[in-house]
């Protein structure tokens, strides 16, 4: 993958035209406040302080949980990609391994040179007989 070095630029300029546009409508919203709440009487003080501290008291472990149950879900999903990637690679390189394998042994099997025949003589009795005497006289030899 060829990363262009225009893009890159590209996504700094967005980024920072994020940036500004989220300190803008910060802004806008501060002004907004401030004329709101500059001419407001102490009871109704307190009750926004009231609500927006109930608001911060239970929104907070609310984006707590939030942020730890989807970073969680993002996690499993991730390592799930990384072990079907990781899956492919594995196989694909099996793949090639057993085809490599094959393709050397048919090679090696096709170019082999036959076995050597070798003619041997014919082969000698263990033992050999004699002829018997003419008669079935026994020779002492001892």
């Amino acid at each position: 993958m060829i990363i262009d070095v225009q893009d890159k630029g590209q996504n700094w300029r967005g980024c920072l035209a994020t940036v500004a546009a989220i300190l803008v409508l910060l802004a806008i919203l501060v002004l907004l406040a401030w004329g709101w709440f500059h001419d407001l009487d102490e009871d109704a003080a307190q009750t926004w302080a009231f609500v927006a501290t109930l608001a911060f008291a239970v929104g907070m472990p609310a984006a707590l949980w939030a942020g730890w149950h989807f970073g969680h879900t993002e996690e499993r999903g991730t390592l799930r990609g990384l072990d079907t990637g990781i899956d492919k690679v594995v196989s694909a390189a099996d793949k090639m391994l057993t085809t490599k394998v094959t393709a050397q042994k048919t090679i090696k099997a096709a170019t082999a040179e036959p076995a050597p025949y070798v003619v041997l003589p014919p082969a000698e009795p263990a033992y050999t007989l004699r002829r018997q005497l003419p008669g079935g006289d026994v020779i002492d030899v001892g």
